[in-house]
């Protein structure tokens, strides 16, 4: 294939404000947990019931999602999505898509079912990775099996009907193609995996 540096575009690096670090409870979170710890209910009376955890909505109710579209991408289903229109609340309120953070994971699942349609493919068909900042590039060929390993920080597929996301909050999602050998890929470049040359090892996994 040659250089794949000469042809496949670097087609942009936004942060959609996905996974990230843990982040810190807001102050009126904090003030509704001490305020509930100092009022207890009154002996006898009947235990409030807690609110649901998200509001799910039906798709044709949501806020719809909007994602950004990179030029150098068209004709190539993609999109660097926002918080918009997801069903996440509180501190992660949006579309997060971020399993390991702290959120409902029905929510998460609704989020990522919506990103999928978005996509135009099945739940199961937009894959995510367990992202530790590394180098680390995993080569797909088709939906998770259940014992497999995911922890990487890019992937690269020539597989039609496969949508390839990656998660980033204050790092950067990159998103690659290469039209002629129809091969894509997407990176998580934090400034640790870039440093150690994720972006580097994607574009040799792409050969």
């Amino acid at each position: 294939m040659g250089d794949p540096r000469k042809r496949v575009r670097d087609v942009g690096k936004r942060d959609p404000g996905g996974e990230g670090p843990k982040e810190k409870a807001r102050p009126e979170a904090r003030q509704d947990a001490a305020s509930s710890l100092r009022s207890p209910a009154p002996p006898g009376s009947e235990p409030v019931p807690r609110p649901p955890r998200f509001r799910s909505l039906p798709m044709t109710d949501a806020e719809p999602l909007r994602p950004l579209r990179a030029a150098g991408l068209r004709g190539t289903p993609h999109g660097f999505f926002t918080r918009q229109g997801g069903v996440s609340e509180g501190i992660r309120a949006g579309l997060n898509c971020g399993a390991g953070s702290k959120d409902a994971p029905e929510a998460v699942a609704e989020n990522k079912a919506r990103v999928a349609a978005a996509m135009g493919v099945a739940p199961d068909r937009l894959l995510f990775l367990h992202q530790v900042h590394s180098e680390r590039v995993l080569t797909v060929e088709g939906p998770w099996g259940p014992e497999a390993s995911r922890e990487a920080d890019a992937m690269v597929t020539t597989e039609p009907g496969l949508a390839l996301a990656a998660l980033a909050a204050d790092c950067m999602p990159v998103l690659f193609l290469d039209p002629e050998a129809r091969v894509i890929a997407a990176a998580h470049a934090g400034w640790r995996g870039a440093l150690g040359g994720v972006l580097e090892a994607t574009l040799d996994a792409m050969e």
